[in-house]
């Protein structure tokens, strides 16, 4: 459980004042938090998108990356499967060895909880080993995430297995590298 020191709510206060709020100079440039939902993808498939993050995200360009870190993720629960490969093309971990070949060297292996979920049924994939990429030296950026999941067999995961919900949303830190490229 999250310990917050700023209370949840403050009778007669304005909640955007410096008190409140954290100055600029407090929040840590060097990390940031990504937010993925594919619907709103660039290139949208139910479970093979492409985020475009240049132009999809009003603010930021994941310049000089040091780290990437997946924080949480939600996948309609697939039917007659424990697990799903999460395969992000420019994020694959080289350090992930699996007999299972759709999972030997992808990004992430996902569990659901079965014994609750019917197929379709969403809930936060608390049961996935905390997955993060690092990049020594850091890469100069990345511009877009190519997402697919798919099951054991390497297979594309389809509407059809999900009770028609088709809504994939994940979430990563990802922790720049503030020094300068080159040199």
């Amino acid at each position: 459980m999250p310990n917050y020191t700023l209370p949840q709510y403050i009778s007669g206060e304005d909640r955007r004042t410096t008190a409140i709020l954290p100055r600029l100079e407090e929040i840590d440039p060097r990390r940031w938090r990504l937010f993925i939902d594919s619907r709103f993808a660039t290139e949208n498939e139910p479970f093979d998108f492409v985020v475009d993050l240049w132009n999809d995200l009003p603010r930021n360009r994941f310049e000089n990356v040091a780290k990437v870190d997946m924080v949480m993720a939600t996948i309609p629960k697939v039917e007659n499967e424990d697990y799903v490969v999460l395969d992000i093309a420019e994020l694959r971990d080289s350090n992930v060895d699996s007999n299972v070949p759709a999972a030997d060297q992808y990004f992430s292996i996902l569990y659901f909880d079965n014994s609750t979920l019917a197929p379709g049924d969403v809930k936060v994939m608390d049961k996935c080993f905390k997955q993060s990429q690092m990049f020594n030296p850091p890469i100069a950026s990345i511009s877009k995430l190519s997402i697919r999941i798919v099951k054991g067999d390497g297979t594309l995961v389809t509407e059809a297995e999900t009770g028609s919900k088709k809504n994939v949303t994940l979430v990563f830190d990802i922790t720049l590298d503030p020094s300068p490229q080159g040199g």
